[in-house]
């Protein structure tokens, strides 16, 4: 996953303008939502767990796509301009502030 992060997968994709691309996030979220409520009437909690979890985590995430979203608006104020894909890896490592001295 990092590796796909800072773009150095091995092979290339080139599925951006696909409509299948644009469709994933909202059929995984249909089919997550799905299966808690499936869970939820058949009573299998281990999966509904499970399921809930991976909702959250969907949700925890969905928060880092609005800097990428902000950055490409071109706002007067663009801290560390995260447009691309190694631009955002650099501005969630703080890369803007150098080094920290060790004291």
């Amino acid at each position: 996953m990092p590796a796909m992060l800072d773009g150095t997968i091995e092979k290339p994709i080139k599925a951006t303008d696909s409509d299948f691309i644009r469709i994933l996030p909202f059929l995984i979220t249909a089919g997550v939502i799905y299966g808690i409520y499936y869970t939820q009437k058949h009573k299998k909690k281990v999966l509904n767990l499970a399921f809930s979890s991976f909702l959250l985590i969907l949700l925890g995430y969905t928060t880092y796509i609005i800097v990428i979203l902000r950055a490409h608006d071109n706002p007067p104020l663009n801290m560390g301009n995260p447009s691309t894909t190694q631009a955002f890896v650099d501005f969630m490592e703080r890369k803007q502030y150098g080094e920290q001295p060790s004291i």
